[in-house]
């Protein structure tokens, strides 16, 4: 894969955005995530650079799709 060009590359293709354009590597990462809470039920998620409504909601039914399900472990922060 390669990364666009961008002319701001901070504020571009990161985070919330990245998961939910390209979620095939998300939903690696939550199936990894649902395999390390079950030692550790204390490790929580993290859904960086959230900069819109519809993306967190997309992010959030990835989520809730994958093995992790509603169990993610949301904390204001």
């Amino acid at each position: 894969m390669y990364e666009p060009v961008e002319d701001n590359p901070m504020i571009g293709y990161r985070g919330c955005y990245r998961y939910v354009h390209d979620p095939s590597f998300f939903r690696l990462e939550l199936a990894a995530l649902a395999r390390v809470r079950e030692e550790f039920p204390a490790v929580g998620l993290m859904i960086p650079f959230v900069r819109t409504k519809w993306e967190l909601e997309a992010c959030l039914q990835l989520v809730d799709d994958s093995p992790l399900g509603r169990q993610r472990g949301l904390r204001p922060g």
